[in-house]
């Protein structure tokens, strides 16, 4: 239960104990989790389906895919400028990854979170190549973009009660 204390000035101060920090910390935590988590599912979401990009010749049998699309060959679409990446190998699929962890910063008490990967190319995928022969494939940016709402809804549950009047329970 937060205490309302008047300052000389003729402002409020809030202060909250130590129970309902102990409690909130709990909350962010789970918001935190929920976040990342969420990202991280739709950053793997959008690298899944159809592309509309160039078809690149792998090699020489063709699957019933190719066959059905008309090709002689085995193909690969890859993903045009604009639309997230196609997955090919998995690798950046794969290695997609959501952390959380405590930590102290100037006395507080705060969690960090992050989703992110390990694979050296992603941030050309991302972005584009400097010479602009890549155009950029935007993956992560989008997967943030279009989970906002979620993430609005996780940190909502995180605020405080608004404290009553002084000298009577908030």
């Amino acid at each position: 239960m937060p205490e309302i204390k008047k300052l000389p000035s003729g402002g409020r101060f809030i202060f909250y104990r130590q129970e309902f920090l102990k409690s909130m910390d709990g909350k962010v935590e789970t918001a935190m989790k929920q976040t990342v988590v969420a990202v991280a599912n739709r950053v793997r979401l959008l690298q899944t389906g159809a592309r509309t990009g160039r078809v690149y010749r792998i090699g020489k049998s063709p699957t019933k895919a190719d066959k059905l699309a008309g090709r002689s060959f085995r193909g690969h679409t890859a993903s045009a400028p604009g639309e997230p990446p196609a997955v090919w190998s998995g690798r950046l699929f794969r290695s997609v990854f959501e952390r959380i962890q405590p930590w102290f910063h100037k006395g507080q008490h705060v969690w960090y979170g992050a989703v992110g990967t390990n694979v050296d190319y992603a941030p050309v995928l991302e972005f584009g190549d400097k010479k602009g022969k890549l155009k950029p494939r935007p993956l992560w940016r989008r997967a943030v973009l279009e989970t906002r709402q979620q993430i609005k809804e996780f940190w909502s549950k995180v605020k405080p009660e608004t404290p009553g009047k002084p000298g009577k329970p908030g």
